[in-house]
């Protein structure tokens, strides 16, 4: 197996973007990694505050009035 100095970059690296095209999308794809990010995080607290909601005991339960002598 070669042993390669750690600076290698090669001809081709999937963390170094190389051309204009390549750096586009890069831009592109980390602008939606963050805009889906975001909408995750919105959905997962919605949800959460949805199942605290509905798990919190209510304070007045509706039963019957008591009758009247």
């Amino acid at each position: 197996m070669p042993v390669l100095p750690l600076d290698w970059q090669g001809l081709q690296s999937m963390l170094h973007a190389a051309g204009v095209g390549a750096q586009r999308v890069e831009g592109l794809w980390w602008l939606m990694f963050w805009v889906f990010a975001a909408i995750w995080l919105a959905v997962v607290a919605a949800a959460l505050g949805a199942l605290r909601r509905r798990a919190a005991p209510r304070a007045v339960r509706w039963s019957r009035p008591p009758r009247a002598r």
